[in-house]
């Protein structure tokens, strides 16, 4: 079979569809960086020296006219962010929590142990001794005095990693044995680099791998993975929902499985299974909303208190809609850049913001979202930088999170008329994993130091 291109899915490197379709620009000697560089540098250095935001002219000596305001109206909403891609991600989420203001969340980890060579011999007269997982976490969001408890699930349907065509979203439900094959309470978490935790699973299921060696299930990784498809690590919700999610590493170096045993020659061995480049790992994420302003506003109603809300982990995203931004044609932009502060409350010590969020904007009339041309030159041009890290701020003398995102390129391309005005959707970033959330306010928003904002300096 041939493996599929991740390229064409969502939030896999979707900036090439921006840089195939809009762009063709190729800087092809030093000279011409050099010569781009100092151009951009000697803009900014004209863009930091403009007036105060409004609607002020500054003249230059070479008559260039610069123009710096934030008057733009900004209509935003909430809009539900599922069906989003929860592979091939740089770490999983599981756990349960409840938020008294984005409700519960629940998060499980599918993910594949593979044998550490193709083919593998453990002697003769096989005796177990103990099994188990150990699954390394980096960090835990949420309240960290919280222990969680865990239940371990063996997998009964095909897993494929998405080299060959294993897409799954995190709504995405695998069958499993009805009753666990590993459960561990009550865990006290630790926040470090190198904690791990270990889950005893039943000694059934060793005895049973165990009995598989010297057949054709231990000839190779793929005939082991038909054999034991995986595992489905869940948090245990029968005493109701929790306060955190644990953040693991669903590695070669932070998750394996590990069977003890004896065989005719010695007493003490050991056989570990790793989750390696070529397993399947994807998360399973559910939500459950009560707060009624966040109802109203997945349906569509307006924001009723000037706040919206965004919220990782597959959960909502903010959408944002600039609509006398039509009226700017054949201007030349120096600076867009979309400010976001984020409103507090009172659980922001356990839940925080997330640490970066990123614009998106829908394909043509597709659901799919893809990422602005800006962020391209986030990653090739080191001056450029698309942003969207929270950063403390203060405000008023009281200390706020506020994002900001630069967006002159894609409003460029609009200005030009090579694009569309379209919605743009803020997400946390990774989308799929990322579990922080924040209450944000809106463009209506009677505080004119925190409503949203976009601030441009363009000339003529």
């Amino acid at each position: 079979m041939k493996p599929k291109d991740m390229r064409n899915s969502t939030e896999f490197s979707m900036n090439r569809y921006w840089v195939n379709k809009n762009y063709s620009i190729s800087y092809s000697s030093f000279l011409g960086q050099f010569f781009f560089l100092a151009l951009f540098l000697l803009t900014l250095s004209a863009c930091q020296e403009a007036t105060s935001i409004g609607n002020e002219i500054i003249s230059g000596s070479n008559n260039l006219e610069l123009v710096d305001t934030d008057t733009f109206e900004i209509v935003a909403g909430t809009f539900r962010d599922d069906s989003v891609f929860s592979v091939s991600q740089p770490y999983y989420v599981a756990g349960s929590m409840t938020d008294p203001i984005f409700g519960k969340t629940f998060a499980g980890i599918y993910f594949q142990p593979l044998p550490p060579a193709n083919r593998v011999v453990l002697g003769e007269d096989l005796v177990l001794d103990s099994i188990g997982l150990v699954l390394k976490y980096t960090d835990v969001f949420g309240d960290k005095d919280y222990r969680p408890s865990f239940l371990v699930y063996r997998m009964r349907q095909a897993f494929l990693n998405v080299q060959f065509g294993g897409f799954y979203r995190e709504n995405t439900v695998f069958q499993t044995d009805p009753e666990p094959v590993g459960y561990v309470r009550n865990i006290r978490l630790k926040s470090s680099d190198s904690s791990s935790i270990y889950i005893p699973l039943s000694r059934s299921l060793g005895e049973e791998i165990l009995s598989q060696a010297g057949t054709s299930n231990f000839t190779s990784k793929g005939a082991f993975a038909g054999f034991l498809h995986g595992f489905y690590l869940r948090p245990d919700t029968s005493n109701g929902y929790g306060r955190n999610m644990t953040v693991f590493q669903m590695n070669t170096s932070g998750a394996k499985l590990v069977i003890y045993y004896r065989n005719a020659e010695s007493d003490s061995l050991s056989l570990s299974f790793g989750v390696e480049p070529v397993s399947a790992v994807a998360n399973a994420i559910k939500h459950q909303y009560s707060n009624p302003e966040i109802i109203q506003q997945i349906k569509g109603n307006p924001p009723s208190a000037n706040a919206v809300y965004l919220q990782g982990m597959a959960g909502l995203a903010t959408k944002i809609e600039i609509p006398s931004f039509a009226g700017m044609k054949d201007v030349a932009i120096n600076k867009a850049e979309l400010i976001i502060t984020v409103l507090p409350s009172d659980e922001d010590s356990l839940f925080k913001a997330p640490d970066r969020i990123v614009p998106r904007i829908k394909a043509d009339s597709s659901s799919v979202l893809l990422a602005l041309p800006d962020d391209e030159f986030d990653r090739n041009f080191p001056f450029y930088r698309l942003d969207g890290y929270r950063k403390k701020i203060m405000l008023d003398g009281s200390p706020y999170y506020q994002y900001r995102l630069n967006i002159a390129r894609y409003l460029q391309e609009v200005a030009l008329g090579n694009v569309s005005l379209k919605p743009i959707y803020l997400r946390a970033y990774p989308p799929a994993v990322n579990p922080g959330r924040a209450v944000i306010a809106d463009g209506h928003h009677p505080n004119d130091r925190l409503k949203m904002r976009l601030r441009i300096i363009y000339s003529r």
